[in-house]
C-alpha cells in the first residue's frame, strides 16, 4: 500500500499464491504492472472502510482488467465494516 492522503492508500498487487487459480488472460504475471494500483482503500473509521477497485492493468492489452469488484460486481466501491469478535 501506499499512502496518498490522511486515511487513502493505494493498493498494490506483487504476486499470487500459487493456490489461487488465475484467469487465463492473468496467467502471465510479467503482463501485469505491478506499479499501478488496484484500487484505493479509505479509512472510514475503525471498523469500516471503503475499497474502490480498479482491476489490473494489462501491459500488452494497455488497460484495466478485472474490473469487477470482488465484494460486489455491481459496485465500483463498496464499504467493508469488520465483523465482530464474538
Amino acid at each position: 500500500m501506499k499512502r496518498i492522503d490522511t486515511n487513502k492508500y493505494e493498493l498494490y498487487f506483487t504476486d499470487f499464491p500459487p493456490i489461487i487459480p488465475l484467469p487465463d488472460n492473468m496467467e502471465v504475471w510479467d503482463n501485469m504492472d505491478n506499479k499501478k494500483p488496484v484500487g484505493i482503500i479509505e479509512f472510514i473509521r475503525e471498523t469500516k472502510l471503503n475499497l474502490t477497485w480498479y482491476g489490473f492493468y494489462h501491459k500488452k492489452l494497455k488497460k484495466n482488467i478485472e474490473i469487477e469488484n470482488p465484494f460486489d460486481r455491481k459496485k465500483k466501491t463498496v464499504s467493508l465494516k469488520k465483523c465482530s469478535n464474538e
